[in-house]
Protein backbone atom coordinates (compact mmCIF):
# COMPACT_ATOMS: atom_id res chain seq x y z
CA UNK A 1 0.00 0.00 0.00
CA UNK A 2 2.95 2.35 0.45
CA UNK A 3 3.31 2.65 -3.33
CA UNK A 4 -0.31 3.81 -3.79
CA UNK A 5 -0.26 7.12 -5.65
CA UNK A 6 -2.45 9.72 -3.99
CA UNK A 7 -4.12 12.67 -5.75
CA UNK A 8 -3.33 16.31 -5.03
CA UNK A 9 -6.15 16.74 -2.51
CA UNK A 10 -7.54 13.42 -1.22
CA UNK A 11 -10.31 13.59 1.36
CA UNK A 12 -9.88 12.18 4.85
CA UNK A 13 -12.63 10.03 6.36
CA UNK A 14 -12.55 9.07 10.05
CA UNK A 15 -14.75 7.00 12.35
CA UNK A 16 -13.79 6.27 15.92
CA UNK A 17 -14.79 5.86 19.53
CA UNK A 18 -15.71 9.10 21.24
CA UNK A 19 -13.28 10.52 23.79
CA UNK A 20 -13.75 12.72 26.85
CA UNK A 21 -13.93 16.50 26.28
CA UNK A 22 -10.71 17.06 28.25
CA UNK A 23 -8.99 14.54 25.96
CA UNK A 24 -10.45 16.38 22.96
CA UNK A 25 -8.78 19.56 24.24
CA UNK A 26 -5.40 17.83 24.03
CA UNK A 27 -5.97 16.24 20.63
CA UNK A 28 -7.30 19.39 18.99
CA UNK A 29 -4.67 21.77 20.35
CA UNK A 30 -1.74 19.45 19.76
CA UNK A 31 -2.84 18.71 16.19
CA UNK A 32 -3.50 22.36 15.28
CA UNK A 33 -1.21 24.09 12.79
CA UNK A 34 0.05 27.18 14.61
CA UNK A 35 1.17 29.12 11.56
CA UNK A 36 -0.91 32.07 12.68
CA UNK A 37 -4.58 31.53 13.53
CA UNK A 38 -6.63 34.13 11.68
CA UNK A 39 -10.08 34.51 10.16
CA UNK A 40 -12.29 37.37 8.94
CA UNK A 41 -13.72 37.94 12.43
CA UNK A 42 -11.30 40.53 13.80
CA UNK A 43 -12.84 40.52 17.27
CA UNK A 44 -12.27 36.76 17.49
CA UNK A 45 -8.73 37.14 16.11
CA UNK A 46 -7.90 39.52 18.96
CA UNK A 47 -9.45 37.16 21.51
CA UNK A 48 -7.49 34.18 20.19
CA UNK A 49 -4.20 36.11 20.21
CA UNK A 50 -4.83 37.26 23.77
CA UNK A 51 -5.51 33.69 24.93
CA UNK A 52 -2.33 32.38 23.29
CA UNK A 53 -0.24 35.37 24.38
CA UNK A 54 0.47 36.72 20.89
CA UNK A 55 1.49 40.39 21.06
CA UNK A 56 2.98 40.83 17.56
CA UNK A 57 1.01 42.42 14.76
CA UNK A 58 -0.29 40.03 12.10
CA UNK A 59 2.63 39.03 9.86
CA UNK A 60 4.77 41.68 11.54
CA UNK A 61 8.06 41.29 13.39
CA UNK A 62 7.92 38.34 15.77
CA UNK A 63 4.59 37.06 14.46
CA UNK A 64 5.74 33.63 13.30
CA UNK A 65 8.26 33.29 16.12
CA UNK A 66 5.55 33.83 18.72
CA UNK A 67 3.22 31.29 17.12
CA UNK A 68 6.11 28.82 16.89
CA UNK A 69 6.64 29.25 20.63
CA UNK A 70 2.94 28.56 21.22
CA UNK A 71 3.39 25.23 19.44
CA UNK A 72 6.36 24.42 21.67
CA UNK A 73 4.54 25.43 24.86
CA UNK A 74 1.58 23.18 23.98
CA UNK A 75 3.79 20.32 22.79
CA UNK A 76 2.06 20.42 19.41
CA UNK A 77 2.87 17.51 17.12
CA UNK A 78 5.03 18.01 14.05
CA UNK A 79 2.47 16.92 11.45
CA UNK A 80 2.50 17.34 7.69
CA UNK A 81 -1.07 16.50 6.67
CA UNK A 82 -3.42 15.18 9.38
CA UNK A 83 -4.60 18.04 11.57
CA UNK A 84 -7.57 19.71 13.25
CA UNK A 85 -8.73 23.24 12.42
CA UNK A 86 -11.28 23.74 15.17
CA UNK A 87 -10.37 27.14 16.63
CA UNK A 88 -10.92 29.67 13.86
CA UNK A 89 -11.11 29.40 10.11
CA UNK A 90 -11.82 31.66 7.15
CA UNK A 91 -12.85 28.63 5.09
CA UNK A 92 -16.37 28.68 3.65
CA UNK A 93 -16.89 25.42 5.52
CA UNK A 94 -15.99 27.00 8.85
CA UNK A 95 -13.79 25.29 11.48
CA UNK A 96 -13.35 21.61 10.78
CA UNK A 97 -11.44 18.51 11.78
CA UNK A 98 -11.70 14.84 12.74
CA UNK A 99 -12.17 15.48 16.48
CA UNK A 100 -14.81 17.87 17.83
CA UNK A 101 -14.65 19.82 21.09
CA UNK A 102 -17.34 17.50 22.41
CA UNK A 103 -15.09 14.49 21.86
CA UNK A 104 -16.67 13.05 18.71
CA UNK A 105 -14.05 11.27 16.59
CA UNK A 106 -15.58 11.68 13.17
CA UNK A 107 -14.82 13.20 9.78
CA UNK A 108 -16.66 12.69 6.50
CA UNK A 109 -14.42 14.56 4.11
CA UNK A 110 -11.75 16.53 5.98
CA UNK A 111 -9.16 18.36 3.91
CA UNK A 112 -5.47 17.77 4.58
CA UNK A 113 -2.99 20.41 5.66
CA UNK A 114 -1.00 20.19 2.43
CA UNK A 115 -1.22 18.91 -1.12
CA UNK A 116 0.33 15.86 -2.82
CA UNK A 117 0.67 13.62 0.25
CA UNK A 118 2.30 10.21 0.14
CA UNK A 119 1.09 7.15 2.01
CA UNK A 120 4.34 7.08 3.99
CA UNK A 121 3.96 10.70 5.10
CA UNK A 122 0.35 10.30 6.22
CA UNK A 123 1.23 7.04 7.97
CA UNK A 124 3.97 8.88 9.85
CA UNK A 125 1.43 11.50 10.96
CA UNK A 126 -0.91 8.80 12.28
CA UNK A 127 2.01 7.14 14.05
CA UNK A 128 2.79 10.37 15.91
CA UNK A 129 -0.88 10.88 16.75
CA UNK A 130 -1.32 7.30 18.00
CA UNK A 131 1.76 7.56 20.21
CA UNK A 132 0.69 10.91 21.69
CA UNK A 133 -2.92 9.86 22.33
CA UNK A 134 -3.05 6.11 23.13
CA UNK A 135 -6.73 6.41 24.09
CA UNK A 136 -7.71 7.05 20.46
CA UNK A 137 -9.40 4.17 18.65
CA UNK A 138 -10.32 4.93 15.05
CA UNK A 139 -10.26 3.94 11.43
CA UNK A 140 -9.08 6.48 8.87
CA UNK A 141 -9.37 6.38 5.10
CA UNK A 142 -8.23 8.58 2.24
CA UNK A 143 -10.53 8.71 -0.77
CA UNK A 144 -10.56 10.34 -4.19
CA UNK A 145 -13.64 12.24 -5.29
CA UNK A 146 -15.19 10.91 -8.51
CA UNK A 147 -17.14 13.61 -10.39
CA UNK A 148 -19.20 13.43 -13.55
CA UNK A 149 -17.95 14.88 -16.84
CA UNK A 150 -19.37 18.31 -16.20
CA UNK A 151 -17.96 18.40 -12.68
CA UNK A 152 -21.46 19.05 -11.37
CA UNK A 153 -22.28 15.84 -9.55
CA UNK A 154 -20.08 14.00 -7.04
CA UNK A 155 -20.82 10.44 -8.02
CA UNK A 156 -18.71 8.44 -5.58
CA UNK A 157 -15.72 8.24 -3.27
CA UNK A 158 -12.94 5.91 -4.39
CA UNK A 159 -11.04 4.45 -1.39
CA UNK A 160 -7.27 4.71 -1.73
CA UNK A 161 -5.75 3.65 1.58
CA UNK A 162 -6.84 3.09 5.18
CA UNK A 163 -5.35 2.85 8.67
CA UNK A 164 -6.41 1.39 12.01
CA UNK A 165 -5.29 3.47 14.98
CA UNK A 166 -5.47 2.30 18.60
CA UNK A 167 -3.56 1.49 21.78
CA UNK A 168 -0.72 3.79 20.81
CA UNK A 169 -0.05 2.19 17.44
CA UNK A 170 -1.11 2.43 13.82
CA UNK A 171 -1.57 -0.25 11.17
CA UNK A 172 -1.63 0.43 7.45
CA UNK A 173 -4.35 -1.90 6.23
CA UNK A 174 -3.70 -4.28 3.34
CA UNK A 175 -6.74 -2.97 1.44
CA UNK A 176 -8.52 0.41 1.60
CA UNK A 177 -11.90 -1.26 2.19
CA UNK A 178 -15.29 0.04 1.13
CA UNK A 179 -16.05 3.78 1.25
CA UNK A 180 -16.68 4.84 4.84
CA UNK A 181 -19.27 7.40 3.69
CA UNK A 182 -21.44 8.04 0.67
CA UNK A 183 -21.46 11.36 -1.22
CA UNK A 184 -24.09 13.87 -0.04
CA UNK A 185 -26.07 13.59 -3.26
CA UNK A 186 -27.39 16.23 -5.62
CA UNK A 187 -25.52 18.61 -7.88
CA UNK A 188 -22.76 20.94 -6.69
CA UNK A 189 -25.25 23.82 -6.68
CA UNK A 190 -27.81 21.85 -4.68
CA UNK A 191 -25.15 20.84 -2.15
CA UNK A 192 -24.14 24.47 -1.68
CA UNK A 193 -27.77 25.53 -1.29
CA UNK A 194 -28.23 22.98 1.49
CA UNK A 195 -24.95 23.84 3.17
CA UNK A 196 -25.61 27.59 3.26
CA UNK A 197 -29.39 27.54 3.73
CA UNK A 198 -28.94 29.39 7.02
CA UNK A 199 -26.02 31.52 5.86
CA UNK A 200 -22.27 31.04 6.12
CA UNK A 201 -21.03 29.08 9.14
CA UNK A 202 -19.40 30.88 12.03
CA UNK A 203 -15.64 31.25 11.76
CA UNK A 204 -15.40 30.61 15.52
CA UNK A 205 -15.03 26.96 16.38
CA UNK A 206 -15.17 27.22 20.17
CA UNK A 207 -16.18 29.61 22.94
CA UNK A 208 -13.64 31.92 24.54
CA UNK A 209 -14.12 30.26 27.94
CA UNK A 210 -13.58 26.74 26.58
CA UNK A 211 -10.53 27.71 24.53
CA UNK A 212 -8.90 29.50 27.46
CA UNK A 213 -9.42 26.50 29.75
CA UNK A 214 -8.16 24.08 27.09
CA UNK A 215 -4.99 26.10 26.50
CA UNK A 216 -4.24 26.36 30.21
CA UNK A 217 -4.80 22.62 30.68
CA UNK A 218 -2.62 21.72 27.71
CA UNK A 219 0.20 24.00 28.83
CA UNK A 220 0.20 22.45 32.29
CA UNK A 221 0.44 18.95 30.88
CA UNK A 222 3.22 19.97 28.52
CA UNK A 223 5.23 21.42 31.42
CA UNK A 224 4.75 18.22 33.37
CA UNK A 225 6.05 16.23 30.41
CA UNK A 226 2.90 14.11 30.25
Amino acid sequence: MYDTKLPKWPRLMVRGRNIRPEQADQVILRTTWFGGLTCNDEKWNKTVRRIFGITAQEHGAGWFDQWSQVAVDLDALDLQYVYNDQISSSSADGPKGWVSWGGQVFGDGVTLLGKWPTVAEVTDDWRKIAHAFPYLELTAQLVAEEWDEGFEHLESYRPLVSWTVGRGGVELNSTPGDPMFEPPGGTREEQLDRKYAKGLPSERGVSEKRLRAAVERCRRRAKQGR
